[in-house]
């Protein structure tokens, strides 16, 4: 699959961005989520550094429903990636995250967020709030590389009918660094803290 997404900061309070949505696309559900994202080396302390990397491998608990994901290509405030996904049982989950350990992906970022989704036509809307920096993620899912740029344009005229204004890369980019900035202290080294200390720490997002 091949997820066409493009992205933007929401400025108004998230009641009020949540309101507006409500008014012309449906809601369909919230998201709370725990993201484990692995670096290709050392911590990242601005993402400028990482920015020709193409893999972006996360394991990552939606709703308490442990999933591990890879997304390939160029990214920034818009872009096309090929997603493949793998849903886990919790024990799966601990075991997969030790092969990656022991293979070097041993550092990696917590991110917790909560989200919002709507549905506009056929475009995925977000609302995501992550360390008090609210944003939103516009996305349709397509199959074939021939549909991307058709793709694009639908994703962007959905965005300009609800009032959502997208960024540019430097943008995207300062934000997603803002939102680090916010809280070093979820840079983990995953050969010294261990799954278990992971699931005591952010016990509201792994299942029992």
């Amino acid at each position: 699959m091949i997820e066409v997404e493009m992205r933007g900061l929401i400025h108004e309070p998230i009641e009020k961005a949540i309101h507006n949505l409500k008014e012309k696309a449906t809601f369909e559900e919230e998201k709370d989520r725990l993201s484990i994202l692995y670096n290709e080396g050392d911590f990242v302390t601005d993402v400028r550094q990482v920015a020709h990397q193409k893999r972006d491998l996360r394991l990552r608990f939606t709703n308490k429903k442990p999933e591990l994901v890879i997304k390939y290509g160029k990214w920034g405030a818009s872009d096309e990636r090929e997603e493949v996904s793998l849903i886990l049982t919790l024990e799966q989950a601990e075991k997969i995250n030790r092969i990656l350990n022991l293979m070097g992906w041993d550092k990696a970022r917590i991110v917790t967020t909560k989200t919002q989704v709507f549905r506009y036509k056929e475009v995925e809307i977000a609302l995501v709030e992550a360390n008090g920096v609210t944003y939103f993620e516009a996305e349709k899912v397509i199959r074939h590389a021939k549909d991307i740029e058709k793709t694009r344009e639908e994703v962007s005229r959905a965005c300009k009918e609800l009032g959502l204004r997208t960024i540019s890369d430097k943008e995207a980019r300062d934000l997603i660094n803002e939102i680090n900035e916010r809280n070093k202290d979820d840079n983990i080294d995953l050969m010294e803290v261990s799954f278990k200390d992971l699931k005591k720490k952010f016990k509201p997002f792994f299942p029992e």
